[in-house]
């Protein structure tokens, strides 16, 4: 009987041991990831345009990879073009969109080393609008790295 009760002691413990481990490996591996966001104001696109919406990661080379959640929104709010990536060093994705719309563009950024980070390790982004008929390329709407609508 005793023996009973000190194995049940000992296996509650355990238990009771790697939870807590667990927990405060989730809380380490939740503080090294940092979340930075790029975004936009409203811009359009017209019928016979399309946006090319650009995220970069500026690294030296064998700098650690990042995920970006890239995203298109209308005037209310509503998600119209997605997609999730990941950034090497040195590395552009391009998410396209065909108009017509009034969209603002949004990335967010989860950089998964930053304890591993070099001083020119920064996200840029642009966006493009691009005529279909005369192939006259428009830059617009810089990115703000707070996430606020910036100005031109």
């Amino acid at each position: 009987m005793q023996k009973q009760r000190a194995t049940k002691t000992i296996v509650v413990g355990c238990l009771l041991v790697g939870s807590l481990a667990g927990a405060a490996a989730a809380q380490v591996v939740q503080a090294v990831i940092r979340v930075q966001f790029l975004s936009t104001s409203l811009f359009t696109v017209t019928e016979d345009q399309k946006a090319a919406f650009h995220v970069t990661l500026s690294d030296q080379a064998g700098g650690p990879p990042a995920r970006v959640a890239m995203r298109l929104f209308d005037a209310a709010g509503n998600t119209v073009g997605g997609q999730d990536v990941v950034l090497r060093a040195g590395e552009s994705k391009t998410m396209r969109f065909a108009g017509p719309g009034v969209v603002r563009a949004y990335a967010q950024i989860a950089d998964s080393s930053p304890l591993d980070l070099t001083l020119r390790r920064q996200f840029h982004g642009s966006v493009e609008v691009i005529d279909e008929i005369t192939g006259v390329i428009r830059p617009t709407c810089g990115f703000n790295p707070w996430g606020n609508p910036p100005g031109r």
